[in-house]
């Protein structure tokens, strides 16, 4: 697999919701290949932590993780000083 984290989660997702398994796997593919990996990878990790398995949340994780690295301009605004 990718990395530990994402093996477990897809063991959790195929649990967690038998029914809509196939489904559901592959949108987690889709957001997988939508997302960066820097945003992907710690946002799987939150999301196993935590114990959130709506990829609709998992979404919204990744978003905050690609707001926190791509918007931050404080780093980069130059000293007024």
């Amino acid at each position: 697999g990718h990395s530990q984290d994402l093996d477990a989660y897809v063991a959790k997702i195929t649990a967690h919701r038998r029914s809509a398994a196939t489904r559901q796997l592959q949108r987690l593919l889709a957001i997988k290949r939508d997302y960066p990996s820097q945003a992907f990878d710690p946002a799987i990790a939150r999301a196993l932590h935590y114990g959130v398995y709506d990829l609709n949340r998992l979404d919204k994780i990744i978003l905050t993780f690609i707001a926190g690295n791509f918007f931050d301009l404080d780093e980069h605004e130059p000293d007024n000083d």
